[in-house]
């Protein structure tokens, strides 16, 4: 919960500081004074050596996106799947949210064989009637088994 906060704190801060400019005169500015003309785009910083758990990453998001869940329960670690049934797994997804983009921005490494990677999520999610997207940041854990990276469901 802590690390969620923290996260939302960051992404706040991401989108709020530039928004917060000083004038020239240090005078504190208005946010739609002067908007940017261009909307940020936020590069990921991923080193070389992790191009094939970024290569994972994307397939076990893209397959969760599609409603794939047998290929994503493939990518799960071999100890969640001896826990885990796939129709339990099937089960854990419920109608009101709607994955939309997953995307890998930083990997940092936690031990030898376990990375944390960093990115942002975008879902449509009910609210009423409706559904509103909904951005936000997000920490995912990847656990290297064998000769390939598997996901560490929490």
């Amino acid at each position: 919960m802590v690390k969620l906060r923290m996260a939302y704190s960051l992404f706040a801060m991401i989108l709020v500081l530039p928004l917060l400019a000083w004038s020239a005169d240090n005078q504190p500015g208005r946010v739609f004074d002067n908007p940017p003309k261009e909307p940020i785009v936020v590069k990921p910083d991923i080193p070389k050596e992790y191009e094939d758990l970024v290569k994972i990453f994307d397939e076990y998001w893209g397959a969760l996106k599609k409603g794939d869940y047998d290929k994503a329960y493939s990518l799960e670690t071999a100890d969640f799947r001896k826990s885990t049934g796939l129709d339990a797994y099937k089960g854990k997804y419920g109608k009101d949210v709607q994955l939309i983009n997953v995307r890998a921005l930083g990997v940092k490494k936690t031990s030898e064989k376990e990375v944390m990677v960093t990115g942002t999520m975008i879902l449509k999610v009910l609210s009423g009637q409706s559904f509103q997207d909904t951005a936000k940041p997000f920490y995912d854990k990847w656990l290297k088994e064998g000769d390939t990276w598997k996901h560490v469901r929490e």
